[in-house]
């Protein structure tokens, strides 16, 4: 059993009805259906498990899986703020599929914003969350089978339904978090670095310095 998992499988069944959000016209959120042609959908609800069975159905259509850590939330599971090693290991193992890590951040109060929509891995300032997210990118790419990561909001955004923000690299009048987007830079960087070392053949991998 795959456990704690939930994933985003692209393949060519049939078209699924899911729900997304778009912008409200009060500078929030809004759930609108959202017609996904060719994208198969495993989501983990309430607790429950990725059973075998649906994954080893599910696998032989697809080229790799977009893994969502959504039960971060939940005490019993790693934090959102820490790579979940054990989550990829098992999705990685149960499915032989290269793996991208998708709509994830790791958020911290702002002035504006002091809450966000992720309290249960909320850091307490914009240092500790650009540190974390370094962290958290080096070592999810010091696996191979990593391919991609994709940060969650690029800009902040007020979600009134929930009463609080998703945090971006930018504020929302433009200006950049410094600490955060150099903190990504620098884990980018190093992947690179990295990626490209072991392409022409060097056995440099990833420093401890970063």
């Amino acid at each position: 059993m795959v456990r704690r998992l939930v994933v985003i499988l692209f393949t060519l069944i049939a078209p699924v009805v899911a729900r997304s959000q778009e912008p409200d016209r009060y500078g929030g959120w809004k759930d609108v259906p959202l017609s996904a042609s060719g994208a198969f959908r495993i989501e983990e609800l309430g607790g429950r498990d990725l059973p075998d069975q649906v994954l080893s159905a599910a696998v032989e259509h697809v080229d790799a899986i977009f893994f969502y850590n959504d039960t971060a939330n939940i005490a019993i599971y790693t934090p959102g703020d820490r790579y979940p090693s054990q989550e990829i290991t098992e999705l990685r193992e149960a499915s032989g599929k290269p793996i991208m890590i998708c709509d994830h951040q790791i958020s911290s109060a702002t002035e504006r914003y002091p809450k966000s929509i992720w309290p249960y891995h909320q850091l307490a300032s914009e240092a500790e969350a650009a540190e974390a997210t370094n962290r958290f990118i080096i070592e999810a790419f010091s696996r191979t089978y990593v391919i991609g990561y994709m940060r969650c909001q690029y800009i902040d955004r007020f979600s009134s339904r929930r009463g609080a923000s998703k945090l971006g690299l930018l504020r929302d009048d433009g200006t950049p978090y410094p600490l955060l987007v150099e903190a990504t830079r620098r884990a980018s960087k190093a992947v690179r670095e990295s990626i490209h070392a072991e392409l022409v053949g060097s056995n440099q991998g990833f420093s401890k310095s970063h």
